[in-house]
């Protein structure tokens, strides 16, 4: 047949002592088996497509070890923790082995640069036994680890991974992206903090990571929750804005638009450009029917993130943190409606 591979005539192929040295390494780093010439050998006949990466400098190593299981057991390599054929096959192979999971082992600086990018990016705090549980459970994260030369710092694609592999041992899914809906979203955070377990893993205590924490809360419906921490951070720094304006964005959810006002413009006294306060106090006082003061309030808030156009006519709109072009909209529809009343 046309483009046929004669997997007879590739297990006779004189591979260099370099290329099985490499194949022989990457298969140790993902597999823990020391596999000698022969073994690599029968594995490389039977699958070609592995072979012919190898001839060419580089062995797919996922490949290479189901083709070194299918000798060894006759089935591709079997999931984390089901190990025990190929243990019993390498005994009696002779071929040493040792798990990936057993040979994990970090030093306290690389354990330290996890909980940072976890800390840093996602307001978690793991222990150093969850950190090693995590690899433990997921021998391949570990391996690619080791295969970076251990620069989890400069590898983005490899820290993802482990955060991704965290999510799904603490809450069963992966960490929420953008395509996730508002609702899925919410369900994450919500079983995130059921987690919580003092001393394994815990939520972020800093300030703004609270605050971030509470507006979650507020938006699931859960006041009481969202309060409560809203106070832990008051009370050590009354004066924090961020949580200033989360207590009033609560209150204007539970529809008490009075105590809502007085909030924010108690915040407004000490922060008169902080934008979100503007657009917040402009709603409350379009609940209240205070019209001529919201429409000023949002034509305010508007014309901040959208001034009018320069002399040469074009509109240069600015970015507000945490604020979409659909909130934007929302605030001129609103306008046009309370102008139209």
């Amino acid at each position: 047949m046309p483009g046929a591979v004669d997997t007879g005539a590739m297990s006779e192929t004189p591979w260099t002592p370099e290329q099985l040295a490499e194949a022989r390494a990457r298969l140790l780093r993902y597999s823990g088996l020391e596999a000698d010439d022969a073994l690599l050998r029968e594995a490389l006949a039977k699958d070609p497509e592995v072979a012919a990466e190898l001839e060419h400098g580089y062995a797919e190593v996922f490949g290479l070890r189901d083709a070194v299981s299918q000798v060894l057991t006759g089935a591709d390599w079997p999931a984390a923790g089901a190990l025990e054929p190929i243990a019993e096959a390498a005994l009696a192979r002779g071929v040493p082995f040792r798990p990936v999971a057993e040979r994990v082992a970090l030093s306290a600086d690389e354990l330290e640069e996890l909980r940072a990018t976890l800390l840093d990016r996602y307001d978690v705090v793991i222990s150093d036994a969850l950190a090693l549980e995590t690899f433990r459970s997921e021998p391949d994260v570990y391996a690619d680890y080791e295969d970076c030369d251990r620069a989890l710092a400069y590898d983005t694609a490899l820290r993802e991974t482990f955060i991704g592999v965290v999510a799904e041992r603490l809450v069963g899914r992966s960490w929420p992206i953008y395509a996730d809906s508002k609702e899925a979203v919410q369900a994450f955070y919500a079983k995130l903090e059921e987690a919580v377990q003092p001393g394994y893993f815990d939520l972020n205590p800093a300030p703004d990571a609270l605050v971030r924490r509470a507006a979650r809360r507020r938006q699931r419906g859960d006041f009481p929750g969202a309060l409560e921490l809203l106070e832990q951070v008051l009370v050590e720094e009354p004066e924090h804005r961020g949580a200033r304006l989360q207590r009033a964005y609560v209150r204007f959810a539970q529809e008490d638009y009075e105590v809502a006002l007085r909030e924010l413009e108690a915040l407004a006294l000490d922060h008169p450009e902080f934008m979100p306060m503007v657009r917040l106090r402009g709603l409350t006082l379009a609940e209240l029917g205070r019209r001529d003061e919201a429409i000023a309030c949002l034509q305010r808030f508007v014309d901040h993130l959208e001034p009018p156009p320069d002399p040469d006519g074009r509109v240069v709109r600015r970015r507000l943190i945490g604020m979409s072009r659909g909130a934007l909209d929302e605030i001129k529809a609103k306008l046009a409606e309370l102008r139209g009343g």
